[in-house]
């Protein structure tokens, strides 16, 4: 054979190696999904059929999200999806079918799977603190001071969230509870969150600062909405607009 011709099927081979690995990487990962069913094999059948990204997996432990599907007296199908396995509720709902039932399940899966996560910090000197408050419908009318390193740096309002950026090391923050004082230290690239709770008081409400795990805050931080840039004071230690999610 000769060179030329050698060459050119090695660089037509390489090429499709290439772009194989391409899409490899670009396909959605694996949505992983608990099933808990009078069928299972029929449910996973008409879960993959309507979800071709999900994938059952047999551990609790191991899954984003939790499907229970059962049947009421009158035969009607119930089902019930929740994020992850401590529990939190997504979607419910009654179905005259199987396959309707999973589909109105698979639906709510997706679109929460499909909801943008709060962007770790790369590995700098810096530390993100997300701070949030859950919308709540008592004190809804009040907007808590938040301090940091006794600086104030915002007042938050009811289902908002923002972010303050700091050099890692010990940080004392805190809302209008002035009691209530977290003494953080953080380090280089991580992520911390604290929620900002409503605490009744005589005249009025004031809001406590709360630490949080990042498995129950990060979850929490998905569902608010950024805090209007009119209501953040310090625009050196707390972030306008939250980073873009990585795609």
């Amino acid at each position: 054979m000769p060179r030329t011709a050698l060459l050119t099927i090695l660089v037509v081979l390489l090429f499709g190696v290439g772009v194989a690995s391409a899409q490899t990487q670009d396909a959605a990962q694996p949505i992983k999904v608990y099933l808990e069913a009078p069928d299972v094999m029929a449910a996973s059948d008409a879960l993959k059929a309507g979800c071709p990204t999900c994938t059952v997996v047999m551990k609790k432990e191991g899954a984003d999200f939790l499907l229970m599907i059962g049947k009421n007296a009158a035969g009607a199908f119930r089902f019930g999806a929740f994020e992850n396995v401590k529990g939190e509720l997504i979607k419910e709902g009654e179905a005259a079918s199987l396959e309707e039932a999973i589909s109105a399940a698979t639906a709510a899966i997706s679109a929460k799977a499909a909801e943008p996560k709060p962007v770790p910090v790369q590995a700098t000197g810096k530390s993100q603190i997300y701070i949030y408050r859950y919308k709540q419908f008592a004190g809804s009318a009040l907007h808590p001071s938040v301090y940091c390193d006794s600086v104030h740096i915002a007042d938050i309002e009811n289902g908002r969230y923002f972010i303050v950026e700091v050099e890692a090391g010990k940080h004392p923050i805190k809302s209008s509870d002035k009691q209530a004082v977290i003494e953080l230290t953080t380090e280089p690239g991580k992520v911390y969150y604290l929620r900002v709770e409503i605490v009744p008081g005589f005249a009025k409400g004031y809001g406590r600062m709360v630490m949080m795990m990042p498995e129950q805050g990060a979850p929490e931080v998905a569902k608010l909405k950024y805090l209007d840039a009119e209501d953040i004071l310090n625009k050196t230690l707390v972030l306008v607009k939250p980073p873009e999610p990585v795609k």
